[in-house]
């Protein structure tokens, strides 16, 4: 399943995050970064992860909540969203 993950960088926590992203980030194993963009006053950003474990999205959120707050939005792609129609 896609998410698409809304992060607010806490201005004093920029440089620390950054330093994390370029380390790789923690992305457990059953998680997968399809693309992450960030905007331009570096504040906050946007990723797009696959996952079809809902227990390794929440770790990968909770190793990430010392420094960012994060929302997390699940995504449906058309023919899913045209079955919830159906159903």
């Amino acid at each position: 399943m896609l998410f698409i993950v809304h992060f607010e960088v806490k201005p004093e926590n920029r440089d620390k995050s950054f330093q994390r992203f370029e380390k790789g980030g923690d992305v457990p194993p059953d998680n997968e970064h399809i693309g992450v963009w960030f905007a331009v006053s570096q504040l906050e950003g946007w990723a797009l992860v696959k996952s079809e474990n809902a227990f390794a999205l929440g770790k990968y959120m909770h190793a990430w909540t010392d420094l960012n707050v994060n929302t997390v939005t699940p995504l449906l792609e058309p023919k899913e969203l045209e079955a919830v129609f159906e159903a």
